[in-house]
């Protein structure tokens, strides 16, 4: 409710006020946008970057089956069963954390180009999270798949 004179520079990227925090809802596209609002009296203004996703594995497979092109869309739905999870970041890719849920959490914290573990998947809502990052750009990207 103090979020006043909300605008956005980017007609594509929608912006709203929320309880303490401000929404921008940008879809697929890649783009730049200067935000300005005040609050409280106080004018404040941001830059607010939308880059194009780039995929950071140079290999990922969950036993003999190869995943690498299915995350060109970073979106995959498969059961796998103690199975070998074998990733491999791109140059200039590190692996920062690997988190696998399947009825119950583990997470890895990795900080290196690869990472290899056994993982099994076919519970109703199993995930697998990878956080990766590149350090030249300051990018994340957060590669996920998922069994529903």
């Amino acid at each position: 409710s103090q979020i006043k004179k909300l605008k956005c520079s980017n007609k594509d990227m929608k912006v709203s006020a929320k309880d303490g925090y401000i929404r921008v809802d940008y879809g697929k596209k890649a783009g730049k946008a200067t935000i300005t609002c005040t609050v409280k009296g106080v004018k404040l203004k941001t830059t607010f970057t939308v880059k194009k996703y780039t995929n950071p594995v140079s290999s990922i497979k969950i036993g003999s089956k190869k995943y690498t092109s299915k995350f060109a869309k970073n979106d995959i739905s498969k059961k796998v069963s103690k199975k070998a999870l074998n990733i491999k970041a791109k140059k200039g890719w590190t692996i920062k954390s690997v988190s696998v849920y399947n009825g119950k959490s583990k997470h890895y914290d990795v900080n290196k180009s690869s990472f290899s573990k056994k993982i099994t998947l076919n519970k109703k809502y199993a995930d697998l999270f990878v956080v990766m990052y590149q350090k030249s750009t300051g990018l994340t990207e957060s590669l996920m798949i998922t069994y529903r």
